[in-house]
């Protein structure tokens, strides 16, 4: 493919990507802005709950925000019980972010909201077009497998393989 296709593919990839987050999250009910503290539950839960307790700058690392952008966000997760802070063993003038019971229990609605909502966005293509989706996507996790993508299914028991039986 030429080096002209890539970029247009790519720059094409990014838009599209951006308005269906943005649509995922108005059908769920969520603030459509990308720094929006409520639209960021679902993936604050998400990182907390598969590689454990996180430093608020670890996880804005692991999210790509801003940590003043997340800090809004994990306040109002704490007030609301869904994240706790925790001393932090290893150095005592930072806490641990972690997932509460109460977290954890709503992890799974908020996947089922978005799964949900995914494929109600998605059933206005054609199964074939699906199906060109679904190969195009399993080749670009290769590649972002091969350059060090946690290869963790993106919510608790959905994997891509789930969704073919």
């Amino acid at each position: 493919m030429a080096l002209e296709a890539r970029r247009a593919a790519a720059l094409l990839m990014w838009e599209v990507l951006q308005g269906f987050g943005r649509r995922l999250r108005r059908g769920m009910g969520l603030p459509s802005g990308a720094h929006d503290p409520v639209a960021l539950h679902l993936p604050v839960l998400l990182v907390l709950s598969r590689r454990g307790p996180q430093r608020l700058v670890d996880l804005a690392r692991l999210l790509n925000l801003p940590t003043s952008t997340l800090s809004e966000g994990v306040e109002r997760m704490v007030a609301e019980g869904l994240v706790e802070r925790t001393p932090n063993p290893r150095d005592r003038r930072s806490v641990l972010l972690g997932p509460t019971a109460a977290g954890r229990a709503r992890l799974p609605e908020l996947c089922r909201g978005a799964q949900n909502r995914a494929e109600q966005l998605l059933e206005a293509m054609g199964d074939e077009a699906v199906q060109h989706l679904l190969l195009g996507l399993r080749a670009l996790a290769d590649v972002l497998a091969a350059d060090g993508l946690d290869p963790d299914p993106p919510c608790p028991g959905g994997t891509p393989e789930d969704a073919e039986h």
